[in-house]
């Protein structure tokens, strides 16, 4: 009897998973998102700014390029941040 379990083991190592938001609360993290504006802006920079990111460990983010005042959008989950000044 098929149940609609995927059983399908094919898939690429590279594949996204998307957890319930509650898991992010649970793990208290919180979606961001950031809007940024390049003096000099080419389609390599995506590229650029991913790497970076990584390199500091954030790594669970989308880069999206946009038209208009900004050049590009980040979305991301991370570590929910403290915004009051001390």
């Amino acid at each position: 009897m098929d149940r609609g379990l995927d059983t399908d083991t094919s898939r690429d190592e590279q594949e996204i998973l998307l957890w319930h938001p509650q898991v992010h609360y649970f793990f208290g993290e919180s979606l961001y998102f950031f809007a940024l504006r390049f003096r000099s802006y080419s389609r390599d920079m995506l590229e650029h700014v991913r790497t970076s990111l990584v390199e500091h460990g954030i790594v669970g983010i989308c880069l999206y390029e946009v038209v208009g005042e900004y050049d590009v959008l980040l979305s991301g989950r991370m570590e929910l941040i403290d915004t009051k000044v001390r």
